[in-house]
């Protein structure tokens, strides 16, 4: 799956960061390639909001 990041990049510190990061998936396609924001500068197994781990 191929994700555009297009929101939340402000958080990163480098680009592309040298970590994995948390993203959220939004609900449009840029470029052929489903929209994402970034969310959280850490990827720990911990839960989501809804209570599922992604």
């Amino acid at each position: 799956m191929d994700i555009a990041v297009v929101e939340g990049l402000e958080l990163l510190e480098e680009r592309p960061p040298s970590d994995p990061v948390r993203v959220e998936l939004l609900r449009k396609r840029v470029d052929g390639r489903i929209a994402g924001r970034v969310v959280g500068l850490d990827c720990d197994d911990s839960p989501n909001e809804d209570g599922n781990r992604d």
